[in-house]
C-alpha cells in the first residue's frame, strides 16, 4: 500500500484518455484516467508482514522444507548425497522467470544491501512527513496526449478476441481429451466382456 501524507502534495493533476501500459489498459477495460503526484516527500510504502520473512530468507545460508514422506521421491537420498558431495552444477537459465506467476514474469530482488526497516504503521499515522529539500514547480504545459477513443476500442476487441480464442482452445483440447476418455471406456467394456 502506498501512503502519500496529504500535506506532502505539491499537485495533483487528473488527465483523461492518458497513454495507459498494455497491462492496465487490459485490466481496466475501459478508458482510465490518470492520477498525475507531485510530491514534496516521497511516500511511505506499507507491506504485508511476509516482506520481512521474505528479506530473511534471502539471507539464509541454511534452510529447512517440509515435506510429507509419503510424497518423496523414491530416490530422495541419492540425490541428498549427490548434492552433499558437490555433483550438482548450477546452469544459467536465470530460473525461467518469465514464465511464472502465470505468465506473466517475476523479478529477481537483491536483498543484499542492508536497509533499515520501514517505520511502523503507528509511527507513520502520527508523525509529520521528514523536511525534504524544495523542489521545483511542474511545467503547466501537459505532454500531448492519444485522444482516440476508436483506439480503447480496439485495444478492448483484440483482448476479447484473445480470450475468445484461449476459451476455444480450452474447450478443443477438452473435446479432444473427452472422446479419448470414451474410446478407453468403450476398451474397457469390451475387454469386461471377454472375460
Amino acid at each position: 500500500m502506498v501512503r502519500v501524507c496529504a500535506s506532502s502534495i505539491v499537485s495533483l493533476e487528473v488527465v483523461k484518455n492518458p497513454i495507459v501500459p498494455t497491462a492496465i489498459g487490459e485490466a481496466f477495460k475501459s478508458t482510465a484516467l490518470s492520477l498525475d503526484f507531485t510530491l514534496k516527500c516521497v511516500p511511505t510504502i506499507i507491506v504485508h508482514t511476509v516482506f520481512n520473512t521474505i528479506r530473511d530468507l534471502s539471507k539464509a545460508t541454511a534452510l529447512s522444507i517440509y515435506i510429507e514422506a509419503r510424497d518423496a521421491p523414491p530416490k530422495l537420498q541419492d540425490i541428498s548425497d549427490a548434492a552433499s558431495q558437490g555433483h550438482f552444477k548450477s546452469c544459467s537459465t536465470r530460473y525461467h522467470i518469465s514464465s511464472m506467476y502465470g505468465g506473466i514474469g517475476g523479478k529477481l530482488i537483491d536483498f543484499s544491501t542492508e536497509t533499515a526497516p520501514p517505520p511502523s504503521y503507528e509511527e507513520t499515522a502520527c508523525s509529520p512527513p521528514p523536511p525534504s529539500p524544495p523542489i521545483e514547480r511542474p511545467s503547466k504545459k501537459r505532454p500531448r496526449q492519444d485522444t482516440d477513443p476508436e483506439r480503447d476500442d480496439i485495444i478492448l476487441l483484440r483482448a476479447e478476441v484473445c480470450a475468445i480464442k484461449e476459451v476455444q482452445s480450452r474447450v478443443e483440447a477438452l473435446e479432444t481429451e473427452n472422446e479419448k476418455l470414451k474410446q478407453q471406456n468403450k476398451e474397457l467394456v469390451e475387454g469386461m466382456d471377454k472375460l
